[in-house]
This record gives structure tokens, sequence and C-alpha cells, in this order.
């Protein structure tokens, strides 16, 4: 879905070895009850509804721009069986669980000197010596650009600290999937460590350096405050970036299985 739209770039993917795939406190790798359906376009909305009526299930939500529909179960439905009832229906182009993704594993890293990936002159960090130059030139980088406020970045994660004395400055009005309103405010701190990485406020003598310091940040709340969510919020965090003409966008999570609603 989403190369079809625009660009993504996983800039924390430059700094991290990548999360850890986990099955969450539950156990599970998809949301219960409920699973994500896509019809064939020729499909027409009483058809649709016909289609969930006879299941007893209902529709909990629409991405339009992308023709998915995220349907709540009735409780003697499992997700499983769901999923196969839906995908026998010649009128169905797929239907999924509506799987989990978890905040990828990031270490806590609050001082410039100690952000090696941006400027290696073979310093010691946690005991380490490092390799001189062994980083991505940021100061090189910086020589030529340093960003600019017409480069809004979309962070899909757990929401940003909107306070954040190393933030305020460049954050955007953004929207939070998981509770649905325009207060995206980061109750896990992953989102705000990786929205600090990305444009974290720089030259002010305090906190850390933004890869791209004058680039604005849009938070996208898709996680929550255990650094949890569902594809299904994802797309449409997605969804909304694409909308608001933003270019390029971040998600650093993991996740349990290949999702079509996804990609």
């Amino acid at each position: 879905m989403v190369k079809h739209i625009f660009l993504m770039i996983a800039i924390l993917g430059i700094f991290s070895c990548g999360g850890e795939v986990g099955k969450g406190d539950t156990g599970l790798v998809y949301k219960e009850g409920e699973i994500l359906v896509k019809f064939k376009p020729s499909v027409h909305d009483m058809q649709k509804c016909s289609a969930h009526s006879m299941l007893g299930a209902h529709v909990m939500k629409r991405v339009k721009t992308e023709g998915v529909e995220r349907v709540k179960l009735p409780a003697d439905l499992s997700v499983e069986e769901a999923v196969r009832l839906y995908s026998e229906s010649p009128d169905v182009d797929y239907a999924e669980p509506n799987y989990l993704v978890w905040a990828a594993v990031i270490p806590d890293d609050a001082r410039f000197t100690e952000q090696w990936y941006l400027l290696n002159t073979g310093q010691i960090v946690s005991g380490f010596v490092g390799t001189s130059d062994a980083d991505i030139d940021a100061d090189e980088a910086w020589d030529i650009t340093k960003g600019t406020s017409a480069v809004i970045v979309g962070v899909i994660d757990s929401g940003v600290d909107k306070d954040h004395p190393d933030l305020a400055g460049n954050l955007l009005t953004g929207y939070d999937f998981v509770d649905d309103d325009y207060e995206p405010d980061d109750l896990n701190g992953h989102g705000t460590h990786v929205a600090g990485i990305i444009g974290a406020v720089s030259n002010n003598a305090r906190g850390i350096t933004g890869t791209a310091w004058n680039s604005r940040i849009m938070p996208l709340r898709a996680l929550d405050e255990n650094g949890e969510g569902t594809i299904a919020d994802v797309i449409e965090a997605i969804a909304f970036a694409a909308d608001h003409n933003v270019k390029i966008i971040n998600m650093s999570f993991s996740g349990s299985d290949y999702s079509q609603a996804l990609y």
C-alpha cells in the first residue's frame, strides 16, 4: 500500500539493529474480536453490508483511501474462522487478522557525545572505544544542510511529548489513532525518543542533536502506553500522513506477521 503513496524512510534503522518481535503481554499476535477485510472494487456497499450481517459482524472503521474495513466480530466467531469465511467469498480481495505491532527496542541515549553514529571520533561510549569516522558523517552533512522546515516527517509511534524542550519547537499538530483525538501525547516514551533522533532542536545546550534539526515532526500515535498497536491504526496513520502531504514517515516497530493491508 505505502509504496504506491509515498516514500517511507525508516530513519531509526541507521542507528539500531531493529526491534525485537514478540507477542505482547497477552501472548497473542493479533487483536481479538476483529479482523481487516478488503472487498473487490466491483462490490457495492449493500453487498458488503449483507456479507457482514450474515456473520453477525459490523464495520468499526473504514480506511477510505485503501478500501480496508476494520470489522468487529460477534463473540461466538473466532478470528481464524472469520478470516476463513470471508476469504472464501468471491467478493473479497483478502481478509486477515488485525495484527499487532510493538515498539522497536532502542537504547536510552541523551548526550551528543554518545551519539557515535552521528560523529565518531573514537570516543569511549559505555566503556567501549569507538572507531574513528565509523558514523554517518552528520557533521559534514550539516555543513551542507541542517534540514528545512519545508520537510515534514511523520512519526508513527507512541506519540510525542508536546512539552519536551528539545522537541516542542519542531512539532506540528498530529493525530492520536488509539484514542481518536488530536492529542497524540506519548504515554510510553518511545515515540518521543525516536522523534528526538530525527529532529530534536539543536544548538540549544540541552539534550541531544537531531539528525535533521530544522525539519518538522508530525506525531501520529498508533502505539499505546505499552508500546503496542494494531495494523488497523498504523494504516490509518499512513493514510492521514498521505492526506496531509507528508512525504517521509518513520515507523520504528516490529510486527507479528505479514499484512496485506499494510503493504
